[in-house]
């Protein structure tokens, strides 16, 4: 008798933790979903305040739940919030991870692509941009990221008067009444 009361008493503490735990989680997203209202809605004095709040209540998800669905979005956003406060190689360290720990996630071509644009146009360090836009061509051929890699690529190393000159060119191909405002 004293034993099925025990397994009895466990299973419902058992029971109980589950649903604490869940609706742990289930706050925690409303949390996010709260804190990235008050992050978009920010005054300029609050913005990085806010900014490293989002950031914190983001880590604290992903590092309970490293397993969850949500996380690589989680990554993402994070990056995009990090750079936005010129957290560039944080930004970079995060779009790592879901290149890294998520191979079959959707936005892992996305992720290699951003880190190889930051540290072009944030990190002046066009060696590894180079390297990294070259890696994504190789592993996402047909994403829809592919052809501005390849523009990218093409111009990394040049001069941006040699760029824009490019563009009006590709405007006057595509459109041959482009006028020309410069």
């Amino acid at each position: 008798m004293k034993r099925g009361l025990f397994i009895l008493t466990l299973t419902a503490m058992l029971f109980t933790m589950c649903n604490t735990s869940q609706m742990s989680k289930d706050q925690e997203l409303k949390k996010i979903v709260e804190m990235e209202n008050l992050y978009r809605n920010s005054q300029p004095t609050k913005l990085h305040e806010n900014a490293q709040n989002l950031l914190n209540i983001y880590s604290d998800f992903i590092g309970k739940y490293p397993q969850d669905t949500l996380v690589p979005e989680f990554l993402m956003r994070s990056s995009i919030v990090a750079l936005n406060t010129q957290q560039e190689s944080y930004a970079i360290t995060l779009l790592n991870r879901i290149y890294e720990n998520y191979p079959s996630n959707s936005l892992r071509a996305e992720a290699l692509f951003r880190q190889a644009y930051i540290y072009d146009a944030f990190l002046s360090d066009q060696d590894k941009a180079k390297a990294l836009y070259e890696q994504f061509l190789l592993m996402f051929p047909d994403d829809s990221l592919a052809k501005d890699a390849e523009q990218l690529l093409l111009f990394l190393d040049k001069d941006p008067e040699e760029f824009i000159k490019y563009l009006i060119e590709q405007q006057e191909a595509i459109d041959p009444d482009f006028e020309r405002a410069i």
